[in-house]
């Protein structure tokens, strides 16, 4: 449940201040914000993926894997976030 209250908490500072949404975004708020957690879900995954490849398959040291996975997940979640979450709607 934290995790729920706090994912909603980031998106909502994202789309109200990094991001200043406003109706040319595509879906609305809550089209928005299914986009947001779907985005979120998935660079959940990917943090663990690239860690545990790195620790087991290349056999990198822990806190660097970690390192490596924390920021492949960020980079991944920002990138999408970008083109898909707050996208622009163009106009007819």
């Amino acid at each position: 449940l934290t995790a729920i209250k706090s994912t909603l908490t980031d998106y909502l500072l994202n789309d109200i201040q990094t991001w200043m949404s406003d109706a040319s975004q595509g879906g609305g708020r809550g089209g928005r914000l299914l986009r947001y957690y779907g985005t979120t879900a998935v660079g959940n995954l990917v943090y663990p993926g690239i860690l545990n490849a790195a620790v087991h398959l290349l056999g990198v040291f822990d806190l660097l894997a970690h390192l490596v996975g924390i920021g492949a997940g960020g980079t991944f979640n920002y990138l999408i976030h970008v083109v898909w979450t707050w996208r622009r709607v163009r106009e007819a």
